[in-house]
């Protein structure tokens, strides 16, 4: 993620070099700035809400694979399903797996608005480079 993220920086700045010259190029150059700084705002708050979900995603598969660690032996595997020795297992399990769904689904909304953003941002460039 680390890495993703210094990667995600790079091509920020050379973006922005881009930008900035274009808007200096542009007799809208002002109101130009302004919508791409508002467009980046967004882009960059996307970007934080994407780190942070996958940041939290794999917190709750750790702690679930810790979880089964503990249970090694204990816990089994029958026609297809996880049985635990107590119903509190059985909802620690469920809860762990549930939120690991949830974050996975909420991710991938954010990546769908991503991409959507760089699709449009994509198109704006292309016609101002005209």
């Amino acid at each position: 993620m680390d890495r993703q993220a210094a990667l995600s920086e790079t091509n920020a700045l050379s973006l922005e070099r881009e930008i900035t010259e274009i808007v200096a190029n542009h007799p809208e150059g002002p109101d130009l700035r302004n919508t791409f700084d508002s467009a980046w705002k967004k882009r960059t708050e996307l970007d934080l809400q994407i780190v942070e979900t996958q940041r939290r995603f794999i917190g709750v598969v750790s702690n679930l694979t810790e979880f089964m660690g503990a249970r090694v032996g204990r816990a089994v595997i029958q026609g297809g399903l996880v049985r635990f020795e107590t119903e509190g297992e059985v909802q620690r399990y469920t809860a762990y797996v549930q939120e690991a769904m949830k974050l996975t689904r909420h991710e991938a909304d954010l990546l769908a608005r991503r991409q959507k953003m760089i699709e449009d941002g994509t198109k704006t460039l292309d016609t101002l480079r005209r």
